[in-house]
């Protein structure tokens, strides 16, 4: 009886040091994506992210135009961003929310760029071939 609490502990403990490995993983790729994604790095941004994603990388990257280069340009401190919370729905599937602070937002297509203090964002991530990639289903936008 005893071995078998003892077996049933290290496989808690395996599972447990997967799960924060993943989370990890997941965590460094939402931050990476962010950080390049709203300094408009978008081939870099779209390396974190699953193919389904290239449409909405290629269609923000098509709209950003010379003011919105000069505001980024105009910022006096980095943008920073944190991760809040990652909900993962099941093992290839989870959803990070993240905080960005100073940054570059782009609020419709017809308007410049404005240094937002603070949002909210929420990241759908997929698990492909061992990798979690982001995973556009449209525009990031904040959160209300």
């Amino acid at each position: 009886m005893k071995h078998k609490a003892i077996i049933a502990l290290a496989i808690l403990s395996c599972t447990a040091c997967s799960t924060n490995k993943e989370d990890k993983e997941i965590e460094a790729t939402a931050l990476a994506f962010m950080q390049n994604y709203f300094e408009c790095n978008y081939k870099e941004a779209y390396r974190q992210c699953t193919a389904e994603s290239e449409k909405w990388i290629t269609f923000v990257a098509s709209n950003v135009n010379d003011s919105d280069l000069t505001v980024i340009n105009a910022i006096e401190t980095d943008a920073s961003f944190e991760i809040k919370d990652i909900e993962r729905e099941s093992d290839t599937t989870a959803t990070v929310k993240a905080e960005a602070n100073n940054y570059m937002k782009m609020s419709a297509i017809t308007r410049k760029g404005e240094i937002a203090e603070k949002d909210t964002y929420s990241l759908n991530l997929k698990r492909r071939n061992g990798k979690w990639l982001v995973n556009l289903t449209a525009v990031p936008t904040a959160e209300r």
